[in-house]
């Protein structure tokens, strides 16, 4: 682990030919990659989230969520960045498609996943069942 460490403090070289991904880019990772880890019951280690940045980082915002969205639906066990980017070359899928328990309208909270993360009280995030799935349960409850 310090190995790893070390990789991450040593200055990128400024001829690096890749751009650095945008911060929506790398929230949207961080919050499939929490959801994976909370689903799956994998920890999910500094060097990980630096590895699926790495293989993901060509992918637009839509393809990511939309990869994640159908790795959680399809896969057994915590996906590898080649099954989300698999996942995320298929045709995009109805909106209802994703999530049965989304509504009609989108929710910009879970991006059609149905979980979202929240901030803890004494810092970091936990998932949570997103409000859009909550309502949707309720009204056909009643």
């Amino acid at each position: 682990m310090e190995r790893a460490g070390e990789i991450l403090r040593r200055p990128m070289n400024d001829q690096c030919e890749t751009p650095k991904p945008s911060a929506e880019f790398s929230a949207a990772l961080k919050q499939n990659l929490a959801l994976f880890g909370e689903i799956f019951h994998q920890e999910i280690t500094l060097l990980a989230v630096v590895g699926y940045l790495e293989a993901l980082r060509d992918l637009s915002i839509e393809q990511l969520n939309r990869g994640c969205a159908l790795a959680l639906r399809n896969c057994k066990f915590m996906p590898r960045p080649a099954e989300i980017r698999e996942h995320a070359q298929l045709p995009a899928p109805e909106r209802g498609d994703v999530l049965s328990g989304a509504d009609e309208l989108g929710c910009d909270l879970c991006r059609w996943t149905g979980w979202r993360l929240v901030p803890k009280l004494n810092g970091g995030e936990h998932v949570r069942l997103c409000e859009c799935t909550r309502r949707k349960r309720a009204t056909d409850k009643g």
